[in-house]
C-alpha cells in the first residue's frame, strides 16, 4: 500500500478541501463577479458623472473666455497683414512677368497674341487674387 500524505486522496489525487472552504472560495468568486459586473454597469456612469464635473468647473472658465472675445473689436487686418499682402502680390506679379517673359523669349517667333501668351497673362492675376484667399 502506498504512503498517504495529509490532504490528498491517493485515488484520485485531488486535494482535499472541507465543504466550508469550498463555501467561502465560491462566495468570494461570487463577490467578485458581482463587483465587477456592477463596475462594468455603472462605468458608462462613472464617465458622465466625471465629464459633468469636468464641464461644471470649467463653465466659469468658458464664460470668461468668451465673453472677452465678445468684447474685443473685430479687426479686419493690420498693417502688417497689408503691407505683406502688397509683398506678396509684387512678387507674384514679379513670377508671373518672369513667365511671360519667359514664354516669350522661349518662342521668339511667336506673336503678341498668341494664344498660350495670352493664357500666361491672363493666369497672373489669377494667381495673385488666388495667393490673397
Amino acid at each position: 500500500m502506498a504512503v498517504m500524505t495529509p490532504g490528498v486522496d491517493d485515488r484520485t489525487q485531488v486535494l482535499r478541501v472541507s465543504l466550508k472552504t469550498e463555501a467561502a472560495l465560491l462566495r468570494s468568486w461570487l463577490a467578485r463577479r458581482d463587483e465587477l459586473a456592477l463596475r462594468r454597469r455603472e462605468a458608462p456612469l462613472v464617465a458622465r458623472r466625471y465629464r459633468r464635473e469636468l464641464l461644471s468647473r470649467d463653465v466659469s472658465r468658458l464664460e470668461r473666455e468668451i465673453s472677452a472675445l465678445e468684447r474685443q473689436p473685430r479687426t479686419f487686418g493690420s498693417a502688417t497683414s497689408v503691407v505683406l499682402g502688397g509683398v506678396r502680390g509684387v512678387l507674384l506679379s514679379a513670377a508671373g512677368l518672369t513667365w511671360v517673359t519667359g514664354l516669350s523669349l522661349a518662342t521668339p517667333s511667336g506673336r503678341f497674341d498668341d494664344p498660350l501668351r495670352l493664357v500666361a497673362m491672363l493666369v497672373v492675376p489669377l494667381v495673385i487674387w488666388g495667393a490673397r484667399r
